[in-house]
Formats: structure tokens, C-alpha cells, sequence
């Protein structure tokens, strides 16, 4: 997982027209910053009252993906939660720059209440 998310990372650096490696001191020795998969199983939210809330992931980059059974939703304004599905296939990606961690887009997402995270 390591090589696939150095190599989307200095792929990334280059459509931004800087150096490959541009990135490879914030992010290349912390392999726990590189890539993280995360899958939200289907379930009827009456199976479980708890589970993951609104938030924002760490790192560099997150691509949220909908699945047809939907239900994921993303912030694009304070307070205003849109369905992932009319995001499009790819949403909610964003990027925070070094050490303050600013957000340079929004990408506050939450599950449907009563799913759980799996990683």
C-alpha cells in the first residue's frame, strides 16, 4: 500500500507542475499518512445506534467513493450535507497544507447514522 500511495502522491505533486518528490519530506518516512482504506458496510440502521459521526480524515488526500447502497454525505457548506451520489462518483477530496493543517477545501463527510467503520 505504501509504493501505490507514494506513487499517487507524486503524481499528484506533479499535476500541481511541482517536483514529484515535492511532497516526499512531509509524507515519505510516515507510512500511516500514506493511504488508508476504509469501508463502510451496509446495514439497516436499526441493527446498531452507534457508530462513526461526522469528521475529517487525516492526511493529505481522501477520495470518498458512493456505493449503490448510498447514504454517504458531504459538507459543502457549513451545515449543508449533500448526498455523496450527487457529488458525482469522486467527492469530498481535499488536501491540508503542513504543520497548521489548514483545509484548503472542505471535506467534513459522515456516514449513515447506524453504520459502523470496518477498516
Amino acid at each position: 500500500m505504501t509504493a501505490v500511495a507514494l506513487k499517487l502522491l507524486r503524481t499528484f505533486a506533479e499535476a500541481l507542475s511541482l517536483p514529484a518528490d515535492a511532497f516526499d519530506d512531509l509524507y515519505g518516512n510516515l507510512p500511516n499518512e500514506h493511504i488508508k482504506l476504509i469501508r463502510y458496510p451496509g446495514q439497516s440502521a436499526t441493527q446498531s445506534n452507534q457508530g462513526v459521526g461526522a469528521h475529517k480524515d487525516s492526511g493529505f488526500l481522501s477520495f470518498l467513493l458512493q456505493d449503490e447502497k448510498k447514504g454517504l454525505q458531504v459538507e459543502v457548506s457549513p451545515d449543508n450535507w449533500v448526498d455523496a451520489s450527487r457529488c458525482g462518483q469522486l467527492c469530498g477530496q481535499y488536501w491540508r497544507t503542513a504543520g497548521a493543517g489548514h483545509q484548503r477545501l472542505p471535506a467534513r463527510h459522515r456516514p449513515p447514522r447506524g453504520f459502523s467503520s470496518s477498516g
